[in-house]
This record gives structure tokens, sequence and C-alpha cells, in this order.
């Protein structure tokens, strides 16, 4: 069974989606790819305890708490390497940002390959079905400039200004 909800914060309405062991998505309704990640055959506004977990990091996220990622029960759908970067992008701490580049180099060091694309990383993380939980914007091109969000750059820009985090227009 799928559940969904909604979530009203300070960024704009997101909406949740939850088996009965996981997270399964979390996104913006401006997000590219929402009619992927939210099925239409979900119970609205069930009291799902995972569901309820999210909504009370949120709630501690959106109070600049810094809430454990470690805490909630994850799991986004997607490829073995969409998931391998998407693990990549929860090791990017509250507050600070890393590069394509960067995680291409520690997924080619992970996967063991001679080279990884920055590109092939930066279409692995537009696919990330839970954001802000997993940190996809914290993400950035090698000059610290804003690239791509699946959300749009505004949003994007509004998630760094909120964790404030520097970056170049």
């Amino acid at each position: 069974m799928l559940y969904s909800d909604f979530y009203i914060s300070p960024l704009g309405k997101i909406t949740l989606l939850s088996d009965d062991k996981a997270l399964l998505a979390l996104c913006f309704s401006s997000n590219r790819y929402y009619d992927d990640f939210i099925p239409q055959n979900t119970l609205c506004n069930f009291n799902s305890e995972i569901i309820n977990k999210v909504k009370f990091w949120l709630d501690l996220y959106f109070a600049h708490k810094n809430p454990s990622i470690n805490d909630l029960p994850l799991n986004p759908n997607g490829t073995v390497f969409q998931k391998t970067v998407w693990n990549e992008l929860k090791k990017i701490p509250y507050g600070k940002i890393s590069t394509y580049g960067n995680i291409s180099k520690n997924i080619q060091t992970i996967l063991n390959k001679k080279f990884l694309s920055p590109q092939a990383v930066g279409q692995a993380i537009s696919k990330n079905p839970i954001s802000i939980i997993i940190p996809c914007h914290r993400v950035l091109n090698a000059k610290f400039q804003l690239t791509g969000y699946a959300g749009g750059l505004e949003l994007k820009k509004k998630i760094l200004d909120f964790e404030g985090i520097l970056y170049k227009n």
C-alpha cells in the first residue's frame, strides 16, 4: 500500500510518499519528475507512521535543528548507480556544499572506475526522489555556481539561502 500526504513548509507545499516500511519520495510540485515520483493510486492524508516521522524531521529541519538523516527509513526507487550517487549525497553536511566533479571522483573510487563524468552524476542527482533529506540541492558546479535542479533554480536558491549556503549566481 502506498500513502501520501502534504507538508506545508516555508518553501512551499511538499508531497510525501511512503509505503509501510520507508519514505519513497519527498518532492515539491515544481519538480519536473513529480508525476514519476508520486503515483495517482495512493491513500491521501493517511496517518502513516513513516510520514509522521518525516513530518517531524521536516519540523526540525525548518527550525534549523539539523536532524539526522539516519533517523529516517528511506527507500528511493532508482538504479544501482543512482542509489550509489544518492548515498554519496547523504554525506554532505547541513550548510555545506560539494561539486558534481567531487562527487564524480568519489563514486569513481567506490565503483573502481577509471573515469566517471560529472554529467552522469548530474543526471543521477536530478532523479533523486527524496529532495531535502537526500540533499541534492547542496551540489554546485566546479565554480560553485547554481546549475540544474529538478525543482527549478529558484527553489534551489531558496533552499540554499535557508541553509545559509553561499554560492555564485
